[in-house]
């Protein structure tokens, strides 16, 4: 039992301490230095393929740094710091609370008060009044001895941001083990079920759970632009139609206006060319485009004349180009509506068909971290304010007033000296003159 005791002891004083607790930040702050620098969510290839040493690129793939916030060392720092908040808040919420609880504080002896007013009167109704007026919660304890405080609720400030700090990193450690993401590119009219969504997202969490099964259907983007030609906004009338027999509706969501359906949010996040449609000799056809990674669009090599081609096309500003797929050597430029001779045959565009980027997310620890960040604010909007505590004594010299606070000295005398003198009516003796005397 001794043994088991003094592992306990020791496992409390360790995971509670300050010292590991500033640790884990600057180790978690070391990391999401890594995470801001190297782009995140986007595969190993941000790595392998970026202009760093062998040695380099070694460690940042052994550190999982293209997907630092969902390695097993993050989540493990992450459950560190919970667990050491959690200690810290078992070891100090329960004095505090005691603390807390308390209808009346034992008076300290008069040299352990910060300041000290001498009283003319004694204590009558009309000047307890007088003080519950300013503030002050007035408690009687005797005939020669009455405790007044202000503010007592500062004393909780330091539990509701420690509780509030649990419950956000709490949040981050569900969201990463039962959240999902996907970024998914969605043709005009295309319908994708909700199945395909969360078992092709480039992010699951082992403890994912997928939601009612529902199918999305893209009915519409489109684009609003600025007068210069930059793109102002972007939207997508979106119709999610439920499999469990409640009813179909419609939505239009727009960069920072998503759509949230059972948990799962879909964010309006990107937009891209997914098709091209050509005529060769009058006959159309419709050509899926795949992302360059060198930045464009590009089609599949098809054949026209005897010869194998690739459409390539940088931006919506600029012509497309017909390229040899051997050599990539040019073969004519291209401009929707403007047909153009190609080895005999007649080769024209007839427009471009967008997608839609929508960024979807399935989250299920943000409420928690919602209901952290409020407790967060909460704590803090309390932190301004002074508790202070006033003992009102009889000695042999007459009546005193003390008092402290655990900040604000300066403040805290000011108000013991106006309340002294509405106390006596006139200027009080101040507490220099009563260190002599007291001290």
């Amino acid at each position: 039992m001794t043994v088991l005791k003094s592992w306990k002891r020791e496992f409390l004083v360790f995971f509670g301490s300050l010292k590991l607790a500033i640790a884990l930040l600057l180790a978690i702050a070391a990391a999401s230095v890594i995470g801001t620098v190297i782009p995140q969510d986007q595969g190993p290839s941000v790595v392998t393929d970026a202009a760093f040493s062998d040695g380099l690129k070694s460690v940042l793939m052994f550190i999982q740094a293209y997907d630092v916030y969902h390695a097993g060392w993050f989540v493990t720092l992450l459950a560190l710091l919970f667990l050491n908040l959690a200690v810290c808040t078992y070891l100090r919420f329960p004095p505090t609370w005691r603390r807390y609880k308390l209808q009346a504080v034992p008076a300290p002896a008069v040299s352990g008060l910060a300041e000290i007013q001498r009283l003319a009167l004694p204590p009558d109704a009309s000047k307890l009044d007088a003080l519950r007026k300013r503030g002050w919660v007035i408690r009687e304890q005797g005939e020669a001895l009455f405790f007044a405080e202000k503010n007592k609720f500062v004393r909780l400030a330091p539990t509701f941001i420690h509780i509030s700090l649990f419950l956000i990193i709490a949040g981050g450690i569900w969201g990463g083990l039962a959240g999902v993401k996907h970024s998914l590119p969605v043709m005009v009219g295309e319908t994708i079920p909700s199945d395909t969504i969360v078992q092709t997202a480039y992010q699951k969490g082992r403890l994912h759970s997928a939601p009612p099964p529902f199918d999305l259907r893209l009915d519409a983007f489109r684009m609003e632009f600025r007068p210069s030609g930059m793109v102002k906004q972007y939207y997508s009338d979106v119709t999610i139609a439920p499999r469990d027999g409640r009813p179909a509706y419609q939505q239009t969501l727009w960069v920072n206006e998503p759509l949230i359906h059972d948990g799962m949010y879909f964010y309006q996040s990107f937009w891209g060319v997914g098709a091209v449609t050509w005529r060769i000799d009058g006959k159309a056809e419709r050509q899926k485009l795949t992302q360059a990674k060198t930045g464009g669009y590009m089609s599949r090599p098809f054949v026209l004349g005897g010869e194998t081609l690739m459409l390539f096309l940088r931006s919506l500003d600029e012509p497309a180009i017909l390229l040899k797929v051997d050599g990539l050597q040019p073969v004519a430029q291209l401009v929707p509506g403007m047909p153009v001779e190609v080895a005999g045959q007649r080769f024209a565009l007839d427009g471009y068909h967008l997608y839609s980027g929508l960024e979807t997310k399935a989250d299920p620890g943000i409420p928690l971290v919602y209901l952290g960040c409020g407790m967060l604010i909460f704590g803090l909007v309390l932190l301004p304010f002074r508790h202070c505590e006033v003992w009102i004594r009889q000695d042999e010299t007459g009546w005193l007033m003390g008092g402290r606070t655990h900040r604000g000295r300066v403040m805290l005398k000011r108000e013991l000296a106006a309340m002294a003198q509405l106390w006596n009516g006139k200027a009080s003796t101040s507490s220099d003159e009563l260190a002599g005397v007291h001290g």
